[in-house]
């Protein structure tokens, strides 16, 4: 017993749970998750398109991205952050992506939108547009692009200096993966 008891003990804990407590718990299902470099942030992307940046050290939700028309602030989050808003409808979120220094996320959505989004306000910056749902998302290792994959076959780089689309590539089927 006493063996069990000390190899148990060396087994991380859980810290924090991530409930959902709203009104249609199967449209909240998680679809993504994505751990910042220095592991204080994590992101996960919901079926009902609300994609939430949690404080892995609190371990609270700070900004959730909702699928409005509009970016603006919604409200004063339960938890302590705040709540915003962007477009889309039933805008699943499949794939999500950290820079490398924490400070910006993109998202991938079955809206056929890739968003690149600040942290820290929750504004969105700006979004590619596909012409199917985006399967992936990826920053290069400076954090000076950003890359998302589409269910149309094609690939598409932005610059985040520039704020737009400087590449696009097109294949013969689904991008599943972006790196």
């Amino acid at each position: 017993n006493q063996a069990l008891r000390s190899g148990l003990s060396i087994l991380p804990s859980v810290v924090a749970a991530y409930p959902y407590e709203g009104p249609d718990a199967n449209r909240a299902r998680i679809r993504a998750l994505v751990l910042s470099a220095n592991g204080n942030l994590a992101a996960v992307g919901r079926e009902d398109g609300i994609a939430e940046v949690l404080d892995m050290r609190e371990g609270k939700a700070i900004v959730s991205l909702l699928p409005e028309e509009n970016a603006e602030v919604a409200s004063s989050s339960q938890v302590g952050g705040m709540t915003f808003k962007a477009s889309g409808v039933d805008a699943e979120v499949t794939a999500l992506a950290f820079s490398p220094d924490g400070r910006i996320l993109i998202t991938g959505s079955n809206d056929k939108t890739a968003r690149i989004w600040e942290v820290s306000s929750g504004r969105e910056l700006f979004r590619l547009i596909h012409e199917g749902g985006v399967a992936s998302v990826a920053f290069n290792p400076a954090g000076t692009y950003v890359a998302a994959g589409s269910k149309d076959g094609t690939a598409r780089i932005a610059s985040l200096d520039q704020g737009r689309e400087v590449m696009t590539f097109t294949g013969q089927a689904e991008i599943r993966k972006v790196l």
